[in-house]
């Protein structure tokens, strides 16, 4: 009995799950035909895509009405024009279908009145999109008009410079103008000395030394500060500096002028030194500029002035 009661529980069993699978096969397929019914819906055809692409790139205005073709008699002088078009593509599209002709010897017949090839519905449409498609050259020079270049010349686009250039300052300054002195200055070298030369005006460029002598012309400062500046710019107008040179600072000495009646009462007399040394590498070298400097108020003279580098 408990056998029996198993089995046809398996049995029972066993159906009902053969009729879910077949319902669920019947439901897969129900499903599968729909999206296919609707991906066939929303799926452009030929015809729609050929459509779209001649509304995207319509054709001029110029080439439909060579298209009109209001007889028959013109639909065919109009396909014997273009077939005769020396283009690479329409030649070869020719020779092809003449061979297919001559191999299949299936002909449909001439025209009576042009002797031109009679052509069905599905021949006339790939000779019209083929003929549209076609990219020729006298198409386009037809349609774009050549620009004459020489009427336009070519405008020369100057590069702007960056920002950085345009906010930068310059570097170089200008030299300012020579201040005019208020009392003259005057040099003489030891071998015009020598030789019984008088003296020659010195050209000071530096601004500075020259507001020097025109602040004692106004009694502002001492005859010793006037003469340790012009015994510094003496120096540094024949030296030429280097990286090894220690230079030192100037030195002053003023002379007794009691005894000596010829320089008159407001004359002061230095003399004056300053050197340079180079001690490097076992080379020793000096540079050093001597003079001795009179002042009064007619003027600034420096005498017995002498600059030599020895080493």
């Amino acid at each position: 009995m408990p056998s029996s009661v198993f089995e046809r529980l398996s049995q029972q069993g066993t159906v009902a799950s053969k009729q879910r699978d077949a319902e669920e096969r019947q439901s897969r397929f129900e499903k599968e035909h729909r999206r296919q019914k609707e991906r066939a819906a929303l799926t452009p055809t030929k015809n729609e895509l050929k459509l779209k692409a001649m509304q995207r790139s319509p054709v001029p205005q110029d080439r439909m009405k060579k298209n009109v073709v209001n007889s028959p008699k013109k639909r065919d002088e109009l396909y014997d024009r273009l077939a005769k078009q020396e283009t690479i593509s329409s030649a070869a599209h020719h020779d092809k279908a003449s061979q297919d002709n001559n191999s299949s010897g299936s002909g449909g017949g001439c025209h009576p009145l042009t002797k031109s090839p009679v052509r069905t519905s599905r021949e006339l449409s790939q000779t019209f999109n083929r003929l549209y498609k076609q990219d020729t050259a006298s198409s386009k020079a037809h349609h774009h008009q050549p620009v004459d270049k020489s009427l336009s010349p070519k405008k020369k686009v100057i590069p702007t410079p960056p920002p950085s250039l345009l906010t930068r300052k310059l570097d170089y300054k200008a030299p300012d103008p020579p201040i005019v002195l208020k009392m003259g200055v005057y040099i003489r070298t030891t071998e015009e000395k020598k030789s019984g030369k008088s003296y020659n005006s010195l050209h000071l460029t530096s601004n500075e030394v020259r507001k020097q002598i025109n602040l004692y012309a106004t009694s502002k400062i001492s005859a010793k500060a006037l003469a340790y500046d012009i015994i510094n710019a003496l120096f540094h107008r024949d030296f030429t500096p280097g990286r090894h040179w220690e230079i030192s600072s100037a030195t002053l000495e003023e002379l007794d002028v009691g005894l000596d009646d010829t320089l008159g009462d407001d004359v002061q007399v230095f003399v004056g030194e300053k050197e340079a040394v180079w001690d490097h590498k076992d080379i020793y070298s000096v540079s050093k500029a001597s003079a001795k400097i009179m002042i009064s108020s007619e003027g600034v003279y420096v005498d017995d002035y002498s600059f030599y580098t020895a080493g």
